[in-house]
């Protein structure tokens, strides 16, 4: 028999084909069909003879509640459960980067029981954080969501309020204007991207959880941070927050009135943008039969009606990859952020 299932999720930061902008209006997202890859999951030729799940499912999220590694999490230990057939429970698993979940994965058995999406973690084995790890450790399972609404934000009487005067700001006022970042994360390399793209210097500020970056925003701690529309969505519209630009390549469908940061002349998306991709992997040596039935599982959620309903909720889409996609699709991203590896590595304070 196996022992407790644990599903271990994270924020998946990957490659956005759209981007996203400040609106005007409150307007709820569409609720549209999942889009999905050109390949379908093969499922194994007798389920029955899958013995997985056979206990509760434990979703480990690297993150405080709040934020979107937190609803993401959630969403799927919702939404999952009815098609795995068993419960799926929610944990916070705070602090480390993501270390402390890992390491959870990297103790348990090859055998299925501990999924994991963190493509934060996969930047950090990109760039030695986490030496005792590789990338190769984990084989990835399905994409199972995307927010393509990364935004920066910045306090409502900050004194700039698009890019070309936040970008203007930093290279006459180099290490003035904080950003809150949590080192080694997506955070980090929106802010590195962005000083390479103009030339200027922000001040660190390292925060662990995205619900503290936004408190820290809103307190005056930062004056910078980079998040999703969605969360940052009521304090924009109450005149807290003001938006920047989005960090996608292109315009998101979600929000479509916020241009990106190449729009406004400060390119920094070399074309494949920054966007968040929810990926569930799984510890290498994984039986390939378990990894094929999850995926199929989680491609029969993605197509479900009530699973787009609850994503638009979050200002998410759905969106199904599987198989070989997954691979292609993360080694582009990879090859994106490879090129702040080595700065974010060296980066100091």
């Amino acid at each position: 028999m196996k022992k407790l299932i644990t599903l271990v999720l994270a924020l998946a930061m990957v490659v956005s084909l759209v981007a996203c902008s400040a609106p005007a209006e409150d307007k709820t997202p569409e609720t549209k069909p999942a889009e999905t890859a050109t390949t379908v999951t093969p499922a194994p030729e007798d389920e029955a003879d899958i013995d997985y799940p056979n206990g509760p499912v434990t979703v480990l999220m690297p993150a405080k509640p709040g934020g979107d590694v937190d609803s993401s999490g959630r969403l799927l230990a919702k939404d999952l459960e009815s098609f795995l057939g068993e419960t799926l429970v929610p944990t916070n698993v705070p602090d480390g980067s993501g270390a402390i979940a890992i390491k959870q994965l990297m103790d348990a058995d090859a055998d299925g029981s501990i999924l994991y999406n963190n493509f934060s973690w996969a930047m950090n084995c990109a760039i030695n954080k986490f030496p005792e790890y590789k990338f190769e450790d984990l084989v990835p399972v399905a994409v199972y969501a995307k927010n393509d609404t990364q935004i920066l934000c910045v306090a409502a009487d900050a004194p700039y309020s698009n890019a070309k005067e936040l970008a203007d700001y930093i290279v006459a006022n180099p290490g003035e204007v904080s950003f809150a970042i949590t080192l080694g994360s997506p955070s980090h390399y929106h802010c590195v991207a962005f000083e390479q793209a103009c030339g200027g210097k922000f001040k660190r500020v390292d925060i662990s959880s995205g619900s503290d970056k936004t408190i820290s925003l809103l307190s005056g701690e930062c004056n910078v941070l980079s998040s999703t529309y969605g969360i940052m969505k009521d304090y924009i519209e109450a005149g807290k927050v003001k938006v920047i630009g989005s960090l996608a390549a292109e315009r998101s469908a979600l929000c479509p009135d916020i241009p990106t940061m190449d729009e406004q002349g400060v390119e920094m998306s070399g074309g494949v943008g920054f966007g968040v991709h929810y990926v569930v992997f799984v510890k290498a040596g994984t039986d390939q039969a378990i990894i094929d039935y999850v995926a199929g599982k989680i491609e029969q959620m993605v197509t479900d009606t009530s699973y787009a309903e609850d994503c638009a909720n979050l200002g998410f889409a759905p969106y199904f990859l599987g198989g070989d996609d997954v691979v292609e699709f993360e080694n582009a991203y990879m090859d994106f952020v490879g090129s702040f590896a080595e700065i974010i590595m060296n980066d100091t304070y």
